[in-house]
């Protein structure tokens, strides 16, 4: 089998696994969206895997795992920069970026450089 086939079938079915986690195991997707949004990013599907990182910072956030929603966020930004520039992506950046901000505040401080173009990229 051709490195090619063996890459479009690991993508069809980890892109299927994220399909039957989002139908039957609703309960995953609420508690482990990371666990979506890593199958979508693998199976090269960003448009899909965007809001499930921005969940899954939002989460660690609520859990005040400052440093795991910054992973989640960044993931989900660079995920983000791998699609068309549209209005939509333009949206998609602002959510993240916006939940971003406070999780680097809280780990780095206010007067951290990463803070300073977070805020510079909201502007």
């Amino acid at each position: 089998m051709a490195a090619q086939d063996v890459a479009a079938s690991r993508s069809a079915h980890l892109q299927r696994i994220a399909q039957v986690l989002e139908a039957q195991f609703p309960d995953i997707c609420k508690t482990q969206p990371e666990l979506l949004a890593q199958h979508y990013t693998q199976a090269g599907l960003g448009a899909q895997a965007i809001p499930y990182w921005h969940r899954a910072g939002q989460r660690a956030i609520q859990r005040s795992a400052n440093a795991e929603a910054i992973a989640h966020l960044t993931q989900g930004l660079e995920v983000l920069q791998t699609l068309p520039d549209t209005v939509e992506r333009s949206y998609q950046e602002l959510l993240l970026q916006t939940t971003l901000g406070p999780a680097l505040m809280a780990t780095r401080g206010c007067a951290a450089p990463e803070v300073g173009h977070v805020i510079a990229q909201r502007a």
